[in-house]
This record gives structure tokens, sequence and C-alpha cells, in this order.
């Protein structure tokens, strides 16, 4: 899977391994932990808006 490719089909010389894609993608986990942190930060604004508390609340069992 390593020499699999995905390339623009109008311009040849623009093209990414799988690899490549998926670490600018939300497949990277930092990327991932980072957009979820926007999310929690436009969730916790639109709250206040509302005049509401955002909480954030992780249960594990």
């Amino acid at each position: 899977m390593e020499n699999t490719v995905a390339f623009d089909v109008d311009n040849a010389d623009n093209w990414f391994t799988l690899a490549e894609l998926s670490d600018k993608s939300v497949s990277n986990r930092d990327i991932r932990r980072g957009e979820m942190f926007v999310r929690l930060r436009g969730f916790e604004e639109i709250a206040k808006e509302n005049g509401y508390c955002a909480m954030f609340y992780t249960s594990t069992a």
C-alpha cells in the first residue's frame, strides 16, 4: 500500500501517497484532537451567547 498514490487529474505533477494524505487529515491524531477542541470552543461560545454555562464531561467505565 505504500506505493498507492492519489493525483490531480488536471496536473499529474500534483500527487501524494495515501499515507501523506492521511497525515494531513483528521486521520492524524493531533489534527483530530485540535479539531475537537476548536469545536468545543465554538460550543462554549454559543452557550455563553445564549446565557448558558458550557460543561464538558468525560465518563469512563
